[in-house]
């Protein structure tokens, strides 16, 4: 008969082994980064940034990220310059052993300086995360490696987490959220404690026009810094005409097209016309999006500089049981500096 002494034993062993070996939170593959300098100098960087991208993502994170050479499909839908196109994330995806796919660009700055364009694609997905970092390519290097590899790390979670910078008290914040009433007072009252000047998306109101549905329209972006987009395939837009089709028909067909063009192909071109009316404006310095789903109790929020159109932050997943408790822990991420080693 086995006695408690040896059970507990064994499941002290048992632990003990399990500690010793790597648990992966994720995985990930990454593709060669492609060279849009002119500067065929710089090509050693193709093979060198993924890769030691990957190394730090397993150092420091527990990631098991797998580098180029080890990703077997890269030939079939990489094209000449080894940058893998938009389009070839769907085929390819049956064939990612991975969780998430990583691939990038990197261009020249001059002054021995770079700028690295980090793109994140969730296998079956049909979106891409792409985020934006600038160094030296002396020693700074290997901070910037760490760098993208902790954004890496922070975007992938569960938190689905960016930061840029810290916002400081007295700045005026613009408030797009879908809570009302009562909750969006103690939601504005917690900004205002804190010494942040709060522009309503409102108005005088205390009701909201945006519902959760309406915040789903916000959670994609495109911002000098980051940008979370749909991928949006030509091909699978059919906007039938020909001969028989008469002229008001016709109209109402190239309104169509500019519709998918301004909202899917050009979002970019879209959403930076509107900041930079609002810029012009002057009226606040920061678009603060908090968007609260209460079937599940979490909150997702964004904030996106005006003045020079840069994220700022980015979290999902938050718990948003208490609208007091969000609104703090919000502040409290929007107050903090980011980290200066990685």
């Amino acid at each position: 008969m086995i006695n408690k002494r040896s059970i507990i034993v064994s499941i002290l062993a048992a632990l003990v082994f399990l500690a010793g070996r790597p648990i992966f939170a994720e995985s990930v593959a990454f593709a060669f980064f492609s060279n849009k300098s002119d500067k065929a100098s710089l090509n050693y960087l193709k093979e060198v940034l993924p890769n030691t991208i990957a190394s730090s993502l397993n150092k420091k994170y527990n990631i098991s990220a797998r580098k180029p050479s080890n990703v077997d499909f890269l030939s079939k839908y990489a094209e000449g310059d080894d940058s893998i196109p938009e389009k070839a994330l769907r085929p390819l995806s049956p064939e990612l052993v991975a969780d998430f796919f990583i691939f990038g660009y990197f261009e020249d700055l001059n002054q021995n300086r770079i700028r690295i364009s980090t793109k994140i694609y969730s296998q079956g997905s049909n979106e891409i995360f792409t985020f934006i970092e600038e160094g030296d390519l002396g020693t700074d290097m290997f901070n910037l490696v760490d760098k993208i590899a902790y954004r890496i790390n922070s975007i992938i979670s569960y938190r689905q987490y960016f930061k840029d910078r810290a916002i400081e008290p007295k700045t005026r914040i613009s408030i797009i959220t879908n809570l009302e009433g009562e909750e969006l007072n103690i939601c504005y009252s917690e900004f205002l404690k804190n010494g942040y000047r709060v522009f309503s998306s409102v108005g005088n109101e205390l009701k909201t026009e945006f519902d959760y549905e309406k915040m789903n329209y916000l959670y994609n972006f495109y911002t000098t810094n980051a940008q979370y987009e749909k991928i949006a395939y030509r091909s699978e837009i059919f906007l039938a005409h020909g001969t028989w089709s008469g002229a008001k028909y016709y109209r109402d067909l190239l309104k169509e097209r500019d519709i998918y063009n301004k909202y899917a192909f050009e979002y970019g071109k879209t959403i930076s016309g509107y900041i930079n009316k609002v810029r012009n404006d002057n009226l606040f310095d920061y678009s603060l999006i908090i968007s609260v789903d209460k079937d599940t109790n979490k909150a997702w929020v964004r904030c996106i500089s005006i003045k020079d159109f840069k994220l700022v932050y980015l979290e999902k997943n938050i718990d948003a049981l208490e609208i007091d408790q969000l609104a703090r822990k919000i502040i409290m991420e929007l107050s903090t500096n980011m980290p200066e080693k990685f």
